[in-house]
């Protein structure tokens, strides 16, 4: 889960630089990401973060990816890194 986290927010950072975001909207991205990230390490710890930020965080980058203002290709990866990160999530929390 950690490295799918890290995964997406390097690939976030990347990304950024070639979009058409402004600078606010970056610094927020990067801050959804970074809950992401410490979301993981929260759970690597035996932690159970609030939800309520992270479903944010999510619901947010999943709009940013969609928006058309990044390299569809970029867009295509994160949306992948951000797939692979919620099934972490889910395969670690709720397995049958």
């Amino acid at each position: 889960m950690q490295k799918t986290a890290l995964k997406l927010q390097n690939d976030l950072d990347q990304s950024l630089s070639e979009s058409n975001f402004d600078a606010l909207r970056r610094m927020v991205l990067r801050k959804d990401a970074a809950t992401l990230v410490d979301a993981a390490n929260a759970r690597a710890q035996g932690h159970r973060p609030k939800r309520g930020p992270l479903h944010k965080a999510e619901k947010d980058l999943e709009k940013a990816f969609s928006s058309g203002l990044l390299n569809t290709d970029d867009a295509t990866q994160l949306n992948l890194d951000l797939a692979d990160f919620k099934d972490a999530v889910k395969n670690k929390y709720h397995k049958p």
